[in-house]
């Protein structure tokens, strides 16, 4: 049995609170595997992004521990947390608002090559590399974000995703302000990238539609805990827990 590429165990996250603390996570536990899609769902307020935001290591559990491919990343700071970057990498709701907005599409898309000490015409090369496969004309890779579509702009974050070569993509609702058109060419990437290239994916969205044809599993998150969890097919269509089956009758 392979190495999960993550593993999250008995995660917490509480938040001072006026008069005592408040907790957003509490107990999360799960992996993924090479090439598998795990989809996290759950009301708003859930603790979705809260847990992606810990996994990615942009706020410090409170308690538990995340694994990378079997190294515990969980206290890793400074240089062994940049290190650790270049094996995850998130993709946002909102990209043109992580991207640089004085900076260039290409520019963003090879700052990872270029912070590993790629040469300047290697590194052009492969942004433009990147951007073909995402869809994109290299020639964009001139534009700033504001001055391309929402759609270029994710594909643009899919590509400096990429650019890293990480072995995890989180992608926090990162379909959700697509219009249905772009939103499928986007899932289609998406579903390349985890079936020829093995990338793992942490996919939190809304949508359950969306997960039902995309995530290989899916976890229910009920007010910062795991209600339910297992086969995308058996946690959509026969739901189990409280949570799912009212989750599911709100969608559908």
């Amino acid at each position: 049995m392979s190495t999960p590429v993550l593993e999250v165990r008995h995660l917490c996250k509480t938040f001072p609170g006026r008069h005592t603390a408040l907790s957003a996570v509490e107990d999360v536990s799960f992996s993924i595997a090479p090439g598998q899609c795990l989809g996290l769902v759950g009301e708003s307020g859930s603790g979705k992004s809260t847990v992606a935001r810990m996994v990615c290591r942009l706020l410090e559990p409170t308690s538990g521990q995340i694994l990378l491919h079997g190294q515990d990343i969980t206290g890793l700071t400074g240089r062994d947390l940049r290190a650790v970057y270049r094996q995850l990498q998130m993709v946002f709701q909102s990209p043109a608002e992580s991207f640089d907005p004085r900076r260039t599409l290409g520019d963003g898309i090879g700052e990872s090559l270029r912070v590993r000490g790629v040469p300047r015409r290697e590194r052009e090369r492969r942004t433009a590399a990147l951007m073909e496969r995402c869809g994109l004309d290299p020639a964009l890779g001139a534009r700033r974000p504001h001055e391309v579509s929402g759609g270029q702009c994710q594909r643009a974050a899919v590509a400096r995703a990429l650019a890293a070569e990480p072995i995890l993509l989180i992608c926090d609702e990162a379909t959700s302000a697509l219009d249905m058109t772009v939103q499928r060419q986007i899932m289609d990437l998406l579903a390349e990238l985890k079936e020829q290239d093995g990338i793992a994916i942490l996919f939190i969205c809304h949508d359950l539609a969306l997960v039902q044809s995309f995530c290989d599993r899916t976890a229910v998150l009920h007010r910062g805990r795991i209600a339910e969890e297992g086969p995308t097919e058996q946690v959509l269509l026969h739901p189990c827990s409280k949570a799912a089956k009212a989750l599911i009758d709100a969608a559908f």
